[in-house]
């Protein structure tokens, strides 16, 4: 009888320690608990609610495997030198090469995910270019910003739908609507007077570019 008394006595402090938690403290010590098992960690915070993503870049939250199917869907083609997309025709003779290489050419797959991204980047070494952190990061905007342009509600469903799985509240894209601004630029040129640079532009159709 005795021995049964204590442990319901037991059960009830254990209870009661329990219950005095708070839900704070509950979700710590479980997270502490599950710390060094990977599946219940990943698990655990995909489920945990987050707050805002905010000023994402769209074209820069999608990821390299995704520029290449655009890529391989749109019939594009490859660079081989440059490591870019570039329009068709493709020819094999100037290491041009079609886009859908890539899913019989280990090396070329590799090399394209790692241009178009930051994995596994070393400065200075990787893919055989001479880059820092900074200008490799900046550079891969130019591999894809002209399969980007074409796929922009793909890329949008893209983000979103990562957002939704990854229990985010809110999501702030920051898309850019330019259409060649940078050509007529160019085809322009530039002058110090305003006004006449500005009338040079607007004659060329800027307006309708930005």
């Amino acid at each position: 009888m005795c021995r049964a008394i204590f442990r319901f006595s037991c059960f009830l402090l254990l209870s009661t320690l329990t219950l005095a938690q708070t839900p704070e403290q509950r979700t710590s010590n479980y997270l502490e608990s599950i710390r060094n098992t990977p599946p219940l960690l990943e698990a655990f915070l995909r489920e945990m609610p987050k707050g805002g993503d905010l000023h994402n870049h769209l074209i820069g939250a999608i990821y390299a495997e995704s520029y290449l199917q655009y890529a391989i869907n749109d019939k594009l083609c490859i660079d081989q030198k440059q490591l870019t997309f570039v329009q068709p025709p493709c020819d094999e003779s100037r290491n041009i090469v079609p886009a859908q290489r890539v899913t019989t050419d280990p090396t070329l797959y590799r090399l394209m995910i790692d241009v178009l991204s930051m994995r596994d980047f070393v400065p200075y070494s990787m893919a055989g270019l001479s880059e820092s952190r900074e200008d490799h990061f900046f550079q891969t905007f130019g591999r894809f910003v002209s399969v980007a342009n074409a796929h922009t509600g793909e890329t949008l469903a893209e983000v979103a739908s990562r957002a939704g799985h990854q229990n985010e509240s809110y999501l702030e894209m920051t898309v850019g609507f330019d259409r060649n601004s940078g050509q007529i630029g160019s085809k322009t040129g530039w002058t110090d007077n305003f006004d006449e640079q500005r009338e040079k532009l607007n004659a060329a159709g800027i307006q309708s570019a930005v």
